[in-house]
């Protein structure tokens, strides 16, 4: 695993692939997987040929959103939304 510390923003996942074959399937169960701090899957995929490119876009929370963010005790109440 890799860390990284995105502002927000939109970014574009792109994996590649010499031989042509992709990480998965063909010739073994290879597979790539990008998550959030959360553990909600971001990018997936390994099945594909010589490369791959996925967007996806970074938002930090916000505390009037409808969903249940951080150390929010309900959704857009309480932590440190307050």
């Amino acid at each position: 695993m890799i860390p990284l510390c995105l502002t927000d923003g939109e970014y574009t996942f792109n994996i590649y692939d010499s031989h042509g074959e992709g990480i998965c399937c063909q010739y073994g169960t290879g597979q790539y997987r990008t998550v959030d701090d959360n553990g909600i899957e971001i990018v997936f995929g390994g099945d594909f040929d010589r490369e791959e490119s996925t967007v996806f876009v970074v938002s930090s929370p916000s505390c009037d959103d409808g969903i249940l963010n951080g150390d929010e005790e309900g959704i857009d109440c309480g932590g440190s939304c307050t």
